[in-house]
């Protein structure tokens, strides 16, 4: 059965959090190839997440969405 994820925080503050937490990680991370490109992707995604969530919650957005 699917467990449904509940959460204190809203994306909005949990996005930049794990960014941070992905960047860590990655610094940490030894030279090898394909962790090093594994770990720089899912920090490009959380910054596109990022940015998706603050156009979503700009004013630009909210008139043309």
């Amino acid at each position: 059965m699917v467990q449904q994820r509940t959460y204190t925080d809203t994306f909005k503050n949990r996005l930049p959090k794990q960014d941070a937490t992905f960047k860590e990680v990655d610094a940490k991370l030894p030279s090898e190839k394909h962790d090093r490109e594994q770990s720089q992707q899912r920090v490009e995604q959380t910054e596109t997440a990022s940015n998706i969530n603050k156009w979503l919650g700009s004013k630009i957005c909210g008139k043309a969405c």
